[in-house]
């Protein structure tokens, strides 16, 4: 029997739960943004969320061209450090070892679903 690449994966929860230093965490793409030489990724699951930094020539080069490529709501698996930070939501992030799409969002949905959106109720029941 094979054993499945992805068994070692956590929830989100619990990297604040401990002192966990490596990770193996999936979920999906909430948001990604680009900062001259620092690209975040806001990655959720069903426990909670954590933000993924990559900093130029501190990763890996190709995960860093695609971390702010990656659409809203595509499924990714990440294996990284955890790191603690002040600046990062929640008081810890992961560096990026290992990322992988398992499965791309194609469109973008006809509202926005994300916290950011102006969309008001008529519409989003039209």
């Amino acid at each position: 029997m094979q054993e499945n690449l992805y068994s070692k994966k956590i929830p989100i929860k619990e990297i604040f739960d401990s002192s966990i230093k490596d990770v193996e965490i999936g979920g999906w793409v909430k948001n990604t943004r680009a900062l001259g030489k620092i690209k975040f990724i806001v990655l959720r699951d069903t426990s909670g969320e954590i933000q993924i930094t990559g900093v130029e020539n501190e990763i890996d080069k190709k995960i860093f061209e695609i971390m702010d490529k990656i659409p809203r709501e595509s499924v990714i698996y990440v294996k990284g450090n955890v790191k603690t930070s002040q600046q990062a939501p929640g008081g810890k992030e992961v560096i990026p070892l290992k990322l992988e799409i398992l499965n791309k969002s194609e469109e973008l949905l006809p509202i926005d679903v994300s916290e950011f959106s102006k969309t008001e109720l008529p519409k989003r029941l039209d």
